[in-house]
């Protein structure tokens, strides 16, 4: 079960009967998290107290290849469209839909959201504001491909900036708890 700090909206859910379920943010990409961590934090948790948003950043490449597909980013006010390979959208899309089944199978409520942003960190931060995340799921550093930067300056950035708790997940199974 997730613990929460005291806060006032919690209290009067508590108070009045409403209960809804708290929000995890879990970062995901191609190396992290593996299914088989998550499957442990599916199995010490209650799917009814817990609504999952997998977050899957895409930073826009800069070098030369065949761009055939924009997707607009950015308010309904200003858009900026970000050049995106078709294939690798299907690909991250793909990568989601596998996250979103895997937890669906397990009982919980689970959505994904696809980000293309230069800045990996503020889109994360962004997504927490967005969908009221309640916990933020990270892994440890030794957990991370040494090729995966992106997912270490992520990591480091959440850490002094987050504005919601953060859990980090071990590198084995053997020392994980229930949240």
């Amino acid at each position: 079960m997730i613990q929460m700090g005291h806060d006032n909206t919690n209290t009067r859910q508590r108070m009045s009967g409403i209960q809804n379920p708290n929000t995890v943010i879990i970062p995901i990409g191609h190396t992290v998290p593996s299914l088989f961590l998550l499957q442990q934090f599916y199995q010490l948790n209650k799917p009814d107290e817990i609504r999952i948003i997998f977050v899957h950043i895409v930073q826009p490449r800069t070098t030369n290849f065949s761009l055939d597909m924009c997707m607009p980013v950015g308010s309904s006010i200003v858009t900026t469209n970000i050049p995106m390979d078709k294939q690798q959208l299907a690909d991250k899309r793909r990568l989601c839909l596998i996250y979103v089944h895997h937890a669906r199978i397990h009982g919980f409520k689970a959505k994904s959201v696809i980000y293309v942003d230069s800045h990996p960190e503020s889109a994360l931060v962004q997504a927490t504001k967005q969908f009221g995340g309640d916990l933020l799921l990270l892994w440890a550093p030794e957990h991370l491909s040494h090729c995966d930067r992106m997912g270490r300056d992520l990591y480091k950035y959440m850490i002094k900036h987050s504005s919601i708790p953060i859990t980090i997940l071990p590198t084995t199974w053997h020392n994980f708890q229930a949240f």
